[in-house]
């Protein structure tokens, strides 16, 4: 019998027959179920570690909103980097279609305006879920 990620339950029993031999019984019950896969590609998302200097202010400023928002310290900073590469596309994005289209008149852009209002004051409201998540 296969379990859902693939590994077999013997397998699984295995490594909990290693795990008591190492030593790590006390993280082991005899009814309880660890799996130690080798692998985690298919089913964990992958992520690249990284080492970076800044200064002091702004470190304590990144943990402050991270914490404000409910998000560990990477995934704050992953947020923030996925939101700048949005923008940037949207700001090449919009001198594209003004390249091919001509400028945007006032009008249109007072409607952008409204609209972009809005959509900050939709995105200010609290969520139903504060569950912390990380990157």
């Amino acid at each position: 019998m296969h379990t859902e990620s693939g590994f077999t339950v013997d397998r699984v029993w295995r490594a909990v027959a290693a795990a008591k031999a190492w030593d790590l019984g006390s993280l082991v019950s005899s009814d309880a179920w660890i799996v130690l896969p080798l692998c985690y590609r298919g089913r964990m998302a992958a992520r690249k570690k990284r080492s970076i200097s800044m200064p002091p202010e702004l470190d304590a400023e990144i943990a402050a909103a991270a914490a404000e928002a409910g998000l560990s310290y990477s995934a704050w900073l992953a947020d923030t980097a996925r939101k700048e590469f949005t923008i940037r596309a949207g700001l090449a994005a919009v001198s594209q279609f003004e390249q091919d289209h001509g400028a945007f008149t006032a009008e249109e852009i007072a409607d952008a305006d409204a609209w972009a209002a809005g959509a900050i004051e939709r995105s200010n409201r609290p969520r139903a879920s504060a569950r912390r998540r990380s990157a």
